[in-house]
């Protein structure tokens, strides 16, 4: 499956779940997001209650198909612990998303999401990949 251009198709969407609220989010966007937390993950300091989640996300592109992304949020952010650790690991992330002021290069994107799928990824806007982050911060925002 080949992302199309740096405007990619929008395809798929999956619907991310916590405490009772639910979020809408599409499925590139949170690949790509999931490739960041994996990468910010690598040296865990700062995040000791995110293991758990680390090896749960890594394994989310070999398994992918269109609309069926499910984070798990509700099973690996249990504790206010948990949840605080994700809200810092949402702010890491949108700061290195900001550091690509138009597009994410697609060597990168292919080099981490794209080995573990069939995904290949085209030059990926970074507003979407952030957009998805606020999306994914406001449904865990009433809880942490």
């Amino acid at each position: 499956m080949q992302a199309q251009g740096c405007y990619q198709m929008r395809m798929g969407h999956s619907i991310e779940s916590f405490h009772g609220k639910s979020a809408i989010i599409h499925d590139l966007d949170l690949l790509a997001v999931i490739a960041f937390a994996v990468d910010v993950l690598q040296d865990p300091t700062g995040f000791p209650h995110l293991g758990a989640l680390t090896e749960a996300w890594r394994s989310i592109p070999r398994g992918y198909g269109p609309g069926v992304i499910d984070l798990k949020l509700e099973e690996l952010l249990q504790t206010p612990a948990h949840v605080e650790e994700f809200a810092a690991l949402l702010d890491r992330i949108s700061a290195r998303l900001k550091e690509y002021p138009g597009t994410i290069p697609a060597a990168w994107l292919n080099s981490s999401v794209g080995a573990a799928s069939r995904i290949a990824f085209n030059d990926f806007k970074a507003s979407f990949a952030i957009e998805a982050v606020e999306k994914l911060r406001a449904l865990v925002a009433a809880t942490a």
